[in-house]
């Protein structure tokens, strides 16, 4: 019998208190060490709320981050970061990376700290072990495909990413006790490509566990891929733009996080119908099924973003108690 679970994918939009910390460190009000101080309640708190919706897997909610990319290309050495570039058919923007010679991690780089920070809250709350924490990082097609690179091709960048920069990150945020979760909207947004992003996801799948996120259009035409991650991965998929979750199981992709709460529209999904889509999935032969948002809940306002979050908790618990697991 399937497992249910309930996740946040990705970052958790900034509250005005938040957004307020954060202009007050580019305003030159605060320093690095009173940001880091008030950052790092507001995130405590933020998971305290997650603990308490009933989610098994989320983020820190990715309080000190501008987006997917940023500020991790700030920790790297041979990348500058350039103007602002549009995210896909969205209304947000992120700096890209420019790449001036092979990008290498910085031995200053304060994400695995962050990591840390975030595993202490959880003992700290009583729950370490029974909840999963995760760091979103960009997967290597997606962040390959966003540099800018004079003389270099994407499959040379792919490379030198993950070799890099994502291969030594992930597994020092596993030695910290976080799980990597990768996003991947590139690997289904540009399917002209599909060579090049089977060779990065066997990168991905190399480390032997994570979360790997697709989103913005139906993960079907890869399935193929996905299912080379094997069982160490949870695999998230779009569900809202039409991915075909039954399809997945059926490739072998036996635990799947359903991307059924939309985070790029404010309207509120209804729990009948995500209970009977995640009941459906694991009758199919699932073996893990999480309900979770499609993508990134930064598009939407942060009130709005808390409910459906507690919504999530909601349908697990229905889920939980209608399946008597």
């Amino acid at each position: 019998m399937a497992v249910f679970g309930a996740a946040l994918i990705g970052s958790y939009p900034r509250s005005e208190k938040v957004a307020t910390i954060h202009r007050k460190l580019i305003k030159g009000v605060i320093g690095m060490e009173e940001f880091e101080r008030l950052i790092g309640a507001e995130t405590e708190r933020l998971i305290g709320t997650f603990v308490k919706a009933g989610l098994d897997s989320f983020t820190d909610g990715m309080l000190r981050w501008d987006d997917i990319f940023n500020p991790l290309i700030r920790f790297v050495d041979g990348v500058e970061v350039n103007g602002l570039v549009r995210f896909y058919d969205n209304n947000f923007f992120f700096r890209a990376p420019v790449v001036k010679s092979d990008p290498s991690l910085k031995d200053s780089e304060p994400i695995t700290a962050w990591c840390r920070k975030g595993v202490e809250v959880l003992e700290k709350l009583g729950v370490k072990g029974q909840v999963t924490l995760k760091q979103p990082l960009p997967g290597p097609a997606t962040i390959a495909s966003a540099s800018i690179a004079e003389g270099e091709d994407v499959e040379d960048l792919i490379d030198k990413w993950w070799s890099g920069v994502l291969e030594p990150l992930t597994k020092d945020l596993i030695k910290g006790g976080c799980v990597p979760e990768f996003h991947e909207p590139e690997i289904v947004w540009d399917l002209s490509r599909r060579d090049l992003w089977v060779k990065a996801v066997e990168l991905v799948a190399s480390v032997n566990e994570g979360w790997y996120v697709t989103y913005f259009r139906p993960a079907d035409p890869v399935v193929d891929m996905l299912a080379r991650l094997g069982e160490g991965f949870v695999v998230a998929v779009d569900v809202v733009s039409g991915t075909d979750a039954g399809k997945m199981v059926s490739a072998g992709v036996k635990r799947l996080a359903l991307g059924a709460v939309d985070a790029r529209n404010t309207k509120m999904e209804r729990c009948r119908a995500l209970v009977s889509l995640a009941k459906r999935v694991a009758e199919d032969g699932a073996e893990e099924v999480f309900v979770a948002n499609n993508t990134l809940l930064d598009f939407l306002p942060e009130p709005v973003a808390r409910k459906k979050v507690r919504f999530l908790g909601r349908v697990k618990r229905r889920l939980v108690r209608e399946s008597g697991v």
